[in-house]
């Protein structure tokens, strides 16, 4: 059971890295409730949070970027 639940949490870290922003929301909230429980460092914490918020914002990034090279080519 343990080895499952470690595999369902993997599979959502990756989705939340992935920039799945519904499987980020949930990682998110277990680190919260981690932090707040005391099962996990503040500072750990920090760094998963961090990771995630850095990782969204370079998918974003992307998107635009995609976006901007359709219109570009839209107008040649």
């Amino acid at each position: 059971m343990l080895s499952e639940l470690r595999a369902i949490i993997e599979v959502q870290v990756a989705k939340a890295l992935d920039g799945d922003s519904g499987a980020a929301a949930l990682v998110l909230a277990r680190v919260l409730a981690a932090v707040a429980a005391g099962s996990l460092s503040a500072d750990v914490g920090k760094l998963v949070i961090d990771g995630i918020s850095a990782l969204s914002e370079a998918r974003r990034t992307e998107e635009l970027e995609a976006v901007l090279a359709a219109l570009e080519e839209k107008q040649r």
